[in-house]
């Protein structure tokens, strides 16, 4: 049974490269690239997962992270875009489950 997996993430080039990765496992992909964009979305029809980068642009993802987990609708996993993380802050602003990544 495909999942469908919703990606937050402002930079259209590492939302891509996870869109092609999601599909390649048989899943299907859906993206946004902003907050009310994702939270449209999830109202529709709330993914099976998410996946929400840290760093969108103006706008903090963890704050939608923090709200759904909160909704537990789904599972949603955190995304920062650097290698180096400082995981103390991290945890202590709400994170707990991480996904590190750096699009080349």
């Amino acid at each position: 049974m495909k999942r469908t997996v919703l990606v937050v993430d402002d930079d259209p080039v590492s939302l891509n490269l996870v869109r092609v990765m999601i599909e390649q496992a048989g899943d299907l992909f859906t993206g946004a690239r902003c907050l009310d964009e994702a939270r449209r979305l999830t109202e529709r029809k709330p993914p099976d997962i998410a996946i929400v980068d840290l760093m969108l642009g103006s706008e903090n993802g963890l704050d939608l992270v923090r709200l759904w987990r909160v909704e537990r609708r789904f599972p949603v996993f955190d995304r920062k875009r650097t290698r180096r993380t400082d995981r103390s802050h991290h945890r202590t602003r709400g994170g707990r489950r991480r996904l590190s990544g750096q699009a080349a």
